[in-house]
């Protein structure tokens, strides 16, 4: 077991009694909608669930794994801020499959341009504006894969063995504070945990 320390201080809350604010985590304006984030205890906790291995049935199936136990929260969150995974989710694959695509194509392109610059013929324009295409699409699958402002704002730093408990990283103090008043009876304020072997 090894002991980890924050410099500031994490919450601790058992998990049935969670009471979000009605406000959003990111801007603190009031909460209009709310967004579902599921997570697995014991595991490697990912607040996007579309990051994990074996999120949706057919990669379960396809990797042969076990339906795994799950805890969902739903937070409160603001129209500016709410986030939708499962749309998020078929945009990142597109990216990736339209990058994966283009990189054959350019690839393929990269050959055909370096013949025709070995017999001396020059740069084609087309090469050159197939190339910058695929920059951009790159950049923008870059920007699609940055974390949301939610997955900043609230963090689950893990559980404990029984999964009972769940620790928080709350990112913005004034949410923070108030997440901490509804709560005032079911929450502990902790500046280090004990971190247990990882299951395998």
């Amino acid at each position: 077991m090894s002991k980890i320390v924050f410099d500031e201080p994490i919450i601790r809350i058992r998990q049935e009694k969670i009471r979000f604010p009605k406000i959003c985590p990111v801007c603190t304006e009031p909460a209009t909608k709310k967004t579902r984030v599921t997570i697995v205890p014991g595991k490697k906790e990912y607040i996007t669930p579309s990051h994990r291995p074996g999120f949706t049935p057919s990669q379960r199936r396809r990797l042969g794994f076990k339906p795994p136990e799950t805890r969902t929260f739903l937070i409160p969150v603001c129209e500016d801020h709410y986030f939708y995974d499962e749309s998020d989710c078929r945009f990142r694959s597109t990216c990736v499959c339209f990058n994966g695509i283009l990189f054959s194509v350019v690839l393929f392109a990269t050959f055909i341009s370096g013949n025709d610059l070995s017999v001396g013929r020059g740069l084609n324009l087309w090469y050159v504006g197939l190339l910058s295409i695929f920059i951009i699409s790159l950049i923008g699958s870059a920007i699609a894969f940055r974390p949301k402002p939610i997955q900043d704002a609230i963090r689950v730093v893990g559980f404990d063995l029984g999964a009972q408990h769940v620790w928080l990283k709350l990112k913005n103090p004034e949410y923070q504070e108030r997440f901490v008043e509804e709560n005032a009876m079911n929450v502990d304020l902790v500046k280090w945990i004990i971190k247990a072997p990882s299951r395998t």
